[in-house]
């Protein structure tokens, strides 16, 4: 059940909650602050569609039609630019927007200081990059014969042309053995097809963690804090919390257990390549949003800080859809239900 709000907007029914990541929506990020954490998705008739918690400080959820959305608020240049870019490239996944928000980044619409974090995104994934390959070859090849010119390989190294060079013959050395299911060059490949789709989550937890495997060390974090205030807008961002983190820890242990054989990995190509990247996209759909949540937090001082942080907080939590919850059979209707109703008690006591 729906109810109409606007000539461009939908109110869903107080009882909405979605089944899955794809019905729940990405994330946008614009600035304005009335579209804060935004969500888009496809409607059924495969049009874009954006969901808004608590839009114009009415209760529920709103969707707003993708394209209307420019006649319903003033856009700043970069929220115009994002969402152009959103609406032409048809991103609708954490990824496709992440890439989005880089190249509005890149163009300095955003501002300088986005400009300057979206060059050192790059130089970051770069390092990860490096290092996930360097461990993937170290676990295969048991750091047999993995040197450049006399020297111990370091992920730097293997970034360079020579290192690159040192890494195609311990390969060629250890397909000769017979220890490699495949030839070096086709080894090789798939080792840098392995650090990528596991870059989001890296395979180097302390020195060059992936951005999720980061954002999970932070929502971690984060649990902690709404704990020691008391209240029912505590407790469920609590639970969502620790929900949240018990689905994450499945998934990033699956990731692990996979990149910590990579011989096996390489040995059944098509079936392990599979199963990692719907791992790093389940994850990255299930943290989708927590980012916010964990930024809105950093400066927390406590119970007796700021009283508008718990129902903003509430009001961008993301809920897990109550079909993706796996071997948790957590009632996720019920937070959605929960969320509603504390979010509009919070609201009628500020």
């Amino acid at each position: 059940m729906t109810e109409i709000a606007t000539p461009f907007t939908t109110r869903l029914s107080g009882d909405y909650a979605p089944a899955t990541f794809e019905e729940r929506g990405a994330t946008v990020p614009f600035q304005k602050p009335e579209l804060a954490n935004a969500r888009i998705r496809k409607n059924v008739h495969g049009e874009l569609e954006a969901l808004v918690y608590g839009f114009s400080g009415g209760r529920g959820v709103y969707v707003l039609p993708w394209r209307a959305i420019p006649d319903i608020l003033r856009f700043n240049l970069h929220d115009l630019t994002l969402h152009a870019e959103v609406l032409t490239t048809n991103a609708v996944t954490p990824e496709r927007l992440q890439i989005a928000a880089y190249r509005v980044a890149r163009s300095g619409l955003a501002g300088e200081e986005m400009l300057e974090a979206a060059d050192e995104l790059l130089v970051e994934r770069a390092q990860v990059s490096s290092a996930t390959a360097f461990q993937i070859l170290r676990r295969l090849l048991n750091d047999t014969g993995l040197a450049v010119d006399g020297s111990p390989m370091t992920p730097a190294l293997l970034g360079t042309p020579a290192g690159k060079a040192a890494a195609r013959a311990a390969l060629q050395s250890a397909a000769a053995a017979g220890v490699l299911a495949s030839d070096a060059d086709t080894a090789f490949d798939r080792v840098q097809k392995m650090a990528f789709l596991a870059l989001p989550v890296g395979t180097d937890a302390r020195a060059n963690p992936g951005e999720l495997r980061s954002l999970f060390g932070r929502i971690s974090d984060f649990a902690a804090r709404p704990g020691a205030d008391t209240g029912e807008g505590a407790a469920l961002v609590a639970e969502v919390a620790r929900l949240t983190l018990a689905i994450g820890e499945d998934l990033i242990r699956e990731i692990d257990r996979d990149m910590s054989e990579p011989g096996a990995f390489l040995k059944d190509w098509e079936a392990h390549s599979q199963r990692l990247k719907h791992a790093v996209e389940r994850l990255r759909w299930l943290l989708d949003g927590w980012q916010p949540v964990c930024d809105l937090w950093s400066g927390w001082s406590g119970p007796a800080g700021d009283p508008m942080l718990m129902l903003t907080t509430l009001r961008i939590l993301p809920l897990v859809p109550r079909n993706e919850c796996g071997r948790f059979h957590a009632d996720a209707a019920s937070l959605y239900q929960r969320q509603s109703s504390v979010f509009g008690k919070m609201q009628d006591e500020a």
